[in-house]
């Protein structure tokens, strides 16, 4: 590691983002905050219903940081003793994430309860280990996916030779597919069938235990009102209601987890939410709630109409190095496709939609760029539709450009600058790289 964050917060606190090296990935603090606290103020609205137990799991794999968490679970600072989270469940992606959590002192004080979103491979040593660490730091609190029966057959193999020395059940989420058919099984197929049978037999319930059902909708990144959003998340909810009729003999209530982005962005109080919330109390089981990108947003969540431009908390800091007038009327900037991937969106076309970083209203403001080409480590950012009268950008200008997908391109940064309202930096975060 060629820095720490001490250093380079020695070197960078205060500065703009116009003196900040480039290409850089910049979260906007108090916007990311906003996002959090919005999300948390929904989930609240619906706990007040006072109908079934409704709880909220946010996933961390956007940003994958100790500070970013720690806003998400509704911890402002982590420095008061008394103060408690909103939730204290995680999703993760990766057990480097996990175990950066869990080895971080507030972090780990605020998070009891964490979900690997994958089946697990038994037949990798290093992995098991890992995951076994992680496993005997949250005991029965810590959660994997299932979606095939010869999993089970794996997880009592592996748990019946005590090879891991932790005295606690493993705990299973069945995942559900509800149209996306990218992981999990349909509720009402012969798999689901075979594995719910499977978990109930006195050699499985040995070492296993069914903790719920779980339901992601991707395709949700696909509508484009809120209303079909809300709609997919009423599909989501049927499909983990549908799975948990099946069960008639667990010995706790089953967590029902659904979400997505979009889905959890469109949640409000309708006929069919109370009508689903209700039959969800009758089943003695929970609703709890999961999505990640909120808190950062992207050009994909925009495209959906859930949310707008001026809720995006993060963009990719570059600079234009060229500039090519008369018929082309485009600029060369130093953020290529390491920097800002070749994620896409239904609504904007090329890489990125950049502005100056001078803009603060993205909303309403007509000069913008696309980022129509990439290559490893210069773009090529065009004027928009509507721009075309414009001056091209000048050499050396900063520009903001706002991802497609933030998931992936925050992760080819070692580490964020975390500007204020003034755009002056406060912060480094460091993500938890690796696998």
């Amino acid at each position: 590691m060629l820095y720490s964050k001490d250093s380079l917060l020695s070197k960078y606190k205060s500065l703009t983002i116009d003196e900040l090296p480039t290409p850089s990935f910049v979260i906007n603090y108090p916007q990311f905050a906003n996002n959090c606290n919005k999300m948390i103020s929904s989930i609240k609205n619906l706990q007040s219903l006072n109908i079934c137990p409704v709880a909220f799991r946010p996933h961390v794999k956007t940003h994958k940081t100790v500070e970013g968490t720690l806003l998400q679970l509704g911890v402002a600072n982590g420095k008061d003793q008394k103060q408690k989270g909103f939730t204290d469940r995680v999703l993760i992606s990766t057990l480097a994430e996990g175990l950066g959590l869990v080895s971080n002192e507030t972090a780990n004080k605020y998070i009891n309860d964490i979900c690997y979103t994958l089946p697990i491979t038994f037949n990798d040593s290093f992995f098991m280990e890992t995951l076994n660490s992680l496993r005997s730091k949250k005991k029965n609190h810590f959660h994997i996916f299932i979606d095939h029966v010869n999993q089970l057959e794996k997880l009592i193999e592996y748990a019946s030779s005590a090879a891991d020395g932790i005295d606690s059940k493993f705990s299973v989420f069945i995942k559900i597919d509800v149209g996306t058919h990218r992981a999990g099984i349909p509720p009402d197929s012969s798999s689901y069938h075979e594995i719910l049978n499977k978990l109930y037999t006195e050699k499985c319930s040995k070492y296993i235990d069914l903790y719920g059902f779980y339901a992601h909708a991707g395709h949700s990144y696909h509508v484009d009102t809120l209303a079909k959003a809300h709609s997919v998340l009423i599909d989501e909810i049927e499909q983990v209601i549908k799975a948990a009729e099946n069960v008639k003999n667990n010995n706790k209530p089953l967590v029902l987890s659904v979400g997505a982005t979009p889905t959890i962005n469109s949640l409000y109080k309708d006929d069919s939410i109370v009508k689903l919330l209700t039959k969800i109390k009758e089943l003695d089981c929970v609703l709890e709630l999961h999505c990640g990108n909120y808190c950062m947003l992207d050009l994909q969540q925009v495209s959906t109409g859930c949310v707008k431009l001026n809720d995006l908390a993060g963009y990719v800091l570059g600079t234009v190095v060229s500039s090519y007038g008369e018929q082309r009327n485009e600029v060369l900037t130093n953020t290529g496709v390491l920097s800002l991937t070749r994620e896409t969106s239904d609504k904007f076309p090329g890489f990125g939609l950049g502005f100056d970083s001078s803009v603060v209203d993205y909303e309403n403001n007509t000069d913008s760029w696309t980022v129509d080409r990439l290559s490893q480590e210069h773009g090529i950012l065009k004027k928009t539709k509507g721009n075309t009268n414009k001056a091209l950008l000048e050499i050396g200008t900063r520009v903001k450009i706002f991802p497609q997908h933030s998931c992936i391109t925050m992760n080819q940064f070692p580490y964020y600058f975390v500007v204020d309202e003034n755009n002056r930096v406060v912060d480094i975060w460091e993500p938890l790289k690796g696998w």
